[in-house]
């Protein structure tokens, strides 16, 4: 395991239970390292367990063997919660709280009794997500659902992860919206350290905006490359 990685999976293996064929392999000894300040697009068919894989980085789930590794540390000897606060998760079906936008931005502060984020940090996330101010007293559940997922993705980047998972963040953005918060988002990158890994059908998108692509297939990275844009860096 490479000291300066900031994420590092070793021999990753996941099953589902299956009605028709018993058990069914979703993560085949997967191996992935990411290193701090990078941008990695994670490509590759339905089923091939991106999703999966996001969701054991987080902690939603356990693997059936193998480890993960954040900055050193497995992330079993993290709390739950302060893992989700430095290894943040962007679902694609996003989920509202009651309330305004802007309630939504701060739900996580409130509940657990912290310092609420500054009017600045409010501003700079809002920026990044495309959200504009007027939005921010509009009832968040009667967003439409790119929006939700833009407020999601604010609500999340609050929390100053280290690294962002994001599962098909601009799935419901119009071409032009999901460029520039990819775009914005990259820019982070290199300001704040931040790390993104990004699954994603969407290959152009990839190209553009990844160090590094990564194609999985039958629950392995079959394969990787080079962003084009950055190749031709």
């Amino acid at each position: 395991m490479s000291g300066s990685a900031l994420l590092h999976v070793d021999s990753l293996s996941m099953h589902r239970s299956d009605q028709a064929v018993g058990k069914r392999l979703v993560l085949d000894a997967l191996n992935l390292t990411l290193f701090p300040a990078s941008t990695v697009a994670l490509i590759g068919p339905s089923g091939s367990g991106k999703s999966t894989l996001l969701r054991l980085l987080n902690r939603l789930e356990d693997p059936d063997a193998g480890q993960i590794y954040f900055s050193g540390q497995n992330i079993n000897e993290f709390s739950p919660l302060e893992l989700r606060c430095l290894v943040g998760l962007v679902l694609q079906k996003p989920f509202m709280f009651p309330g305004s936008v802007s309630d939504n931005l701060i739900y996580s502060f409130k509940a657990r009794g912290l310092p609420l984020p500054s009017d600045e940090e409010i501003e700079k996330v809002s920026a990044v997500c495309a959200i504009a101010s007027d939005m921010l007293q509009q009832p968040a559940r009667k967003l439409s659902v790119g929006q939700q997922q833009r407020v999601s993705l604010a609500r999340t980047l609050l929390n100053r992860p280290k690294l962002l998972l994001l599962d098909e963040p601009t799935s419901s953005l119009d071409p032009d919206t999901a460029d520039l918060v990819l775009r914005r988002l990259v820019e982070l990158t290199r300001q704040d350290a931040l790390s993104l890994l990004i699954v994603t059908h969407d290959h152009q998108l990839a190209r553009r905006h990844a160090d590094r692509i990564f194609v999985m297939q039958n629950g392995s990275v079959v394969e990787q490359s080079e962003g084009a844009d950055h190749a031709k860096n």
